[in-house]
């Protein structure tokens, strides 16, 4: 047998071929053949491993003896590993690669949204401040403060004096406006703060590392180093450069890129034009400061991004940039599944909801999902929900459970578009069951990486705005943007 081809990897299954030759003992003359077979996988990518078990001859070609080939499939079935095989992932994505297999090896295109986001340029040391929508309040009891629910920061508003507290570091930013601030330091908080304060400071404490002294604020404003505050109610990009941009060529390009920043800024020469690359994505603009970013498709990006060289500081774009080796692995790697087995009757959800389950459509399908939990719950109909945890499907016959482990998931659940903030969970798969555990595997795109049909590359995020859930608590949704996604 000759070094076995990668054919194609779908799902839990690979599926390769080899050519054989069989030599006669007494003519001394050899007769080709190829064997097709196929075997599970299951993936671990923290290790970058393949397990290969369950392997199954499907068939066996020799043209200049076909009667012979069902004798040598039964052959071949019983020579085959009675045990597992463990292979390197590195070396499968090669092979992949090298086939230009990537269509095969189960990578769809989405449409994905293009809008470009709020995009906030500055010089200085600065904090984006996101609002996942309109603010929305709770009462902290027994005070005259409200607790922004809505946001990832602690925002603090105090009704009575009608200022706006934002917790950086240590300390607070005291604003009359919320998003228009001035944001400025304030060493005098309402007394109603104060024990507020003190468990921010004790949680920064424990979660500073050994011997080390949490970031105080008040030494920032002492060194002038306390951060401008941008606050963006939706989504939103914030750029930021170590003093006025400074730009580096790249050699055989007319590309020049900011050096002074983590963000991915580029300015070609030949037409003074910016570009910038946020989750995945290129935008351009004739300005900086004054930026109207537009969306920059495959066909309309410079042909000279594809020549920045791979040893470039900034090699890392090529990910997004159609057709560049990178981008080529980086679709390959996408269709990979993380995969693992569990165990039926020790695996288990509890969902927990805010007041009774509320329903809402899926637009695109007959399916309704949970809008008052943190938990993705979909209701197929009546007596059939299905929830994810942990990449694991489970399914049960009420909107509270209890709930089993699914051996199967209905076609329609895999319909919901990308528009629907479950898109998400299209990514998790069942392969296969038997009376005790069953065989799951999820893709990037559960943790949010998509291939965009516009670009033919792996973007973060579905573009689309998923508006939250708020009520005694904030359900919020995937975001694409303002999350600091960039590509490795």
């Amino acid at each position: 047998m000759y070094q076995p081809q990668l054919e194609a990897w779908n799902g839990d299954e690979l599926r390769a071929f080899a050519a054989l030759a069989v030599m006669s003992t007494t003519k001394k003359t050899s007769k080709y053949g190829v064997v097709w077979f196929t075997a599970r996988t299951e993936v671990d990518k923290v290790n970058r491993q393949v397990t290969l078990d369950n392997f199954e001859i499907t068939k066996v070609t020799f043209p200049m003896m076909k009667t012979k080939e069902a004798e040598y499939q039964a052959l071949l079935q019983a020579k085959l590993p009675g045990r597992t095989k463990v292979i390197a992932l590195d070396r499968l994505e090669a092979a992949l690669a090298a086939a230009n297999d990537s269509e095969q090896a189960g990578v769809e295109a989405l449409p994905v949204n293009n809008e470009p986001p709020k995009v906030i340029f500055t010089t200085k040391p600065s904090v984006l401040i996101l609002i996942d929508g309109p603010p929305q309040y709770r009462d902290v009891g027994g005070t005259d403060l409200q607790l922004m629910l809505n946001t990832r920061t602690t925002i603090l508003l105090d009704t009575k004096k009608k200022e706006y507290y934002l917790n950086v570091m240590d300390g607070w930013l005291q604003a009359p406006d919320l998003v228009a601030g001035p944001w400025s330091y304030t060493a005098k908080v309402p007394d109603d703060m104060k024990e507020i304060t003190k468990g921010i400071q004790e949680r920064q404490k424990a979660a500073a590392q050994e011997g080390s002294t949490p970031p105080s604020l008040k030494q920032a404003r002492e060194k002038g180093n306390i951060p401008v505050i941008y606050v963006s109610v939706g989504p939103g990009e914030l750029l930021v450069t170590e003093g006025p941009p400074q730009f580096e060529s790249i050699p055989a390009t007319n590309l020049e890129y900011v050096k002074n920043t983590t963000a991915n800024i580029f300015r070609d020469t030949s037409t003074l034009e910016y570009y910038i690359l946020l989750a995945g994505r290129w935008f351009r603009s004739k300005s900086l400061e004054n930026g109207h970013w537009e969306f920059v498709d495959a066909k309309s990006l410079p042909a000279q991004f594809a020549n920045i060289p791979e040893n470039s500081p900034k090699a890392g774009v090529l990910v997004s940039v159609q057709g560049t080796g990178p981008a080529k692995e980086a679709l390959i790697a996408n269709a990979i599944p993380q995969t693992a087995t569990i165990t039926r009757n020790q695996a288990q959800l509890l969902v927990k909801y805010d007041g009774d389950p509320q329903f809402k459509k899926i637009e695109g399908t007959d399916l309704q999902y949970a809008v008052n939990t943190a938990t993705p719950v979909i209701r197929v109909d009546d007596k059939n929900y299905y929830a994810v945890e942990n990449a694991v499907w489970f399914v049960g016959a009420a909107p509270a459970g209890p709930w089993a482990v699914a051996t199967s998931v209905p076609p329609a659940i895999y319909s919901i578009p990308p528009s629907s903030s479950l898109h998400y969970v299209t990514y998790v798969k069942v392969y296969r069951s038997t009376p005790d555990v069953v065989y799951v595997g999820y893709t990037p795109g559960y943790y949010g990486t998509v291939v965009s049909s516009t670009t033919s590359t792996v973007v973060y995020g579905t573009g689309w705005y998923y508006p939250p859930y708020v009520g005694s608590y904030w359900y919020g949704a995937p975001y694409t943007y303002g999350v600091g996604v960039a590509s490795t």
